[in-house]
């Protein structure tokens, strides 16, 4: 049997959910340009839209939470355990200087794997000025610092500066956003995808 006999008649589409953000963004934002990085908890993806449509897109399995930030209890809590399991550990050694030396290393490796995720757009030129962000670590200050770092702006963007903006839920639903339950940046993707099946025409 066919997928729509087995769920009883209902039309069943599989859209990735790169393509339900693009058109959220161009449909409801207005932009049709625009480079993409959604940040969730293990994975980050990227996405560029240039002239309405999808160009590319790529991923790595590094997301926000290897993404200290100051003060970050939780964090620093992970990062402790971590330090105190080691069994090469020095004995007297500073708590506080190693797991600060930690979290700024996996802060490093997010952005060194981004660097390397954005060679494949190179085929692309440029990318566009207006950059998005979403995701759980859409305001992780290490986010937009990397994207501000001039080798960043010099080698992928070629403006000045890029313009960055924080998507939220809500900036798909607009006041709609179920009565507030999809306004965070980390509901940007599941408000694309109601976007999406509330828009889009299914293909059978």
């Amino acid at each position: 049997a066919d997928l729509r006999t087995m769920f009883g008649g209902i039309s069943i589409e599989f859209v990735p959910l790169a393509v339900c953000i693009k058109e959220g963004v161009v449909r409801a934002l207005k932009l049709r340009d625009v480079f993409i990085i959604d940040a969730g908890g293990k994975e980050t993806q990227l996405m560029l839209i240039k002239e309405g449509r999808l160009i590319h897109a790529a991923s790595f399995p590094l997301g926000a939470d290897v993404l200290a930030e100051e003060g970050s209890s939780p964090m620093r809590e992970q990062g402790r355990a971590t330090v105190r399991q080691n069994p090469e550990r020095p004995e007297n050694t500073n708590e506080t200087d190693e797991i600060d030396h930690l979290l700024a290393q996996r802060s490093n490796a997010w952005r060194e794997r981004l660097q390397t995720e954005l060679d494949s757009f190179y085929f692309a030129g440029a990318l566009p000025a207006d950059i998005l962000l979403l995701g759980g670590g859409a305001a992780k200050p290490q986010i937009q610092s990397t994207l501000w770092a001039e080798d960043i702006v010099k080698n992928f963007i070629y403006k000045d500066s890029p313009r960055i903006q924080i998507i939220t839920g809500a900036s798909f639903m607009g006041n709609s956003a179920l009565d507030g339950l999809l306004r965070a940046a980390q509901d940007a993707g599941t408000a694309a995808l109601i976007y999406y099946s509330l828009n889009h025409k299914p293909l059978f």
